[in-house]
């Protein structure tokens, strides 16, 4: 019989086996690159890492020189992308991300 785990470890890696390919994409991004090199686009790994920050919706739209509605747009896409349903959850899966590298 199989010992519970408490860290949830296994959990994770069930549903990072289940990730389409272009949410295990999001989550092997590297950082945003030197500002200077930053294209216009909105990356959705710079959305999940200023979450990571617990900054609000419009904290990270002062942040990206964007509006509260587009970040809460790349919010619920990331959520979809990742299968999660909260903040928490996707600081929880990108936090557990970063440990295993």
């Amino acid at each position: 019989m199989k010992k519970p785990n408490p860290t949830g470890t296994d959990d994770v890696r069930a549903r990072l086996a289940g990730l389409s390919p272009s949410a295990r994409h999001l989550l092997q991004a590297t950082t945003a690159l030197p500002s200077p090199f930053r294209p216009a686009r909105l990356s959705a790994l710079e959305v999940a890492q200023l979450v990571g920050l617990a900054l609000t919706n419009q904290q990270i739209a002062g942040r990206l020189g964007r509006s509260p509605h587009t970040v809460n747009f790349h919010l619920r896409q990331i959520f979809r992308k990742l299968g999660v349903a909260s903040r928490v959850e996707l600081v929880l899966l990108l936090g557990r991300r970063e440990a295993t590298r």
